[in-house]
């Protein structure tokens, strides 16, 4: 995201001029060479056919096979030119239109694009760092318990710290649990996103008038919807324009996800387990693992959550009805 609005907008605009550019000169070139092919065919086909017959007598004379006119060789390598320089500017028109400018991903020339970018980039980043720490950015930072599996902090989503007990749920509202990570991880990357974005506007001599920052998260089945409120005034050469919203969407099987975890977490803590087998058997999108770690008073379960059109996986910690070490 480096770089200034003028630069972009400037490059943009001189890559397609000189692409034009480009091609009417190559159009002009092909023009010319079929106009002087026709020219040459015509004038030569005479000549030509009067030096083929030519040649054919002299043969049957039993002369040299070498032998022929000039002007019959200074046809045939005109022609054969002419034909080299068709093919060739023919191949470079048919690249030239195949080839699109090349536009960078923060485009500055426009803001809601360049602002939509940025917060689909950072809820992606943050749906990254969740799923395998159950559900948390920062684990180490509640004060809820977690289990080390894989290098990765999965906090406890159902936890009894007792024997034969079944478990609590740590968090009753999951969902609006994870819209809350999810929005508190993205607000300072997309306050820096419009920080960058005064910057530049401001570097091609806009005035730019911008109000408090408000977003909000909400996860939908398959997708993520984050909602950025900000007003911002551009104003140039007695030219205005108003931004109020900037809303964006992630394609994203979070949800989808977390209703399964709630309800292994709801499932082991009245029955000290979840029947993961079936339930994939009347669920076939989801693929779920468990995994028993620990022993002791840190006994745990790992469920591993799996949507199978993405590959993506939420990680989910369960301590219930754990039985001491000698049982």
């Amino acid at each position: 995201m480096q770089g200034s609005l003028g630069q972009y907008a400037g490059r943009l605009q001189h890559s397609r001029k000189d692409l034009l550019r480009l091609k009417r000169v190559m159009l002009h070139i092909l023009f010319i060479a079929v106009v002087f092919l026709m020219k040459q065919d015509t004038g030569h086909k005479a000549t030509n056919h009067a030096a083929q017959h030519y040649r054919v007598n002299i043969y049957k004379q039993g002369f040299c096979r070498e032998y022929m006119t000039k002007r019959g060789r200074k046809g045939q390598v005109t022609i054969f030119v002419i034909i080299a320089i068709i093919i060739v500017a023919s191949l470079l028109l048919y690249f030239l239109f195949q080839r699109k400018p090349e536009v960078q991903r923060a485009d500055f020339a426009d803001p809601k694009k360049f602002i939509e970018s940025c917060v689909q980039d950072s809820a992606q980043e943050a749906v990254n760092i969740l799923l395998p720490q159950g559900g948390y950015i920062s684990p180490e930072q509640v004060p809820k318990k977690y289990k080390l599996y894989e290098d990765n902090k999965v906090v406890y989503l159902c936890y009894t710290k007792s024997y034969y007990e079944t478990c609590t749920t740590q968090e009753p509202l999951y969902i609006q649990h994870l819209e809350q990570e999810i929005n508190d991880y993205i607000q300072p990357k997309i306050a820096e996103c419009f920080f960058q974005l005064k910057q530049d506007l401001e570097k091609r001599k806009y005035e730019v008038v911008e109000k408090d920052l408000k977003t909000e998260v909400s996860l939908e089945p398959k997708r993520i919807r984050i909602d950025v409120q900000k007003p911002l005034t551009l104003r140039k050469n007695e030219e205005t324009q108003e931004f109020s919203s900037f809303p964006a969407g992630v394609s994203s099987p979070l949800y989808d996800l977390a209703v399964v975890a709630q309800e292994i977490a709801s499932q082991e803590a009245r029955f000290c387990d979840f029947e993961y087998v079936g339930y994939m058997v009347l669920h076939k999108e989801f693929d779920i693992e468990k995994k028993a770690v620990g022993g002791g008073e840190d006994a745990s379960k790992i469920y591993i959550i799996g949507d199978r059109a993405t590959g993506k996986k939420l990680y989910t910690a369960i301590r219930s009805c754990a039985i001491p070490p000698g049982f």
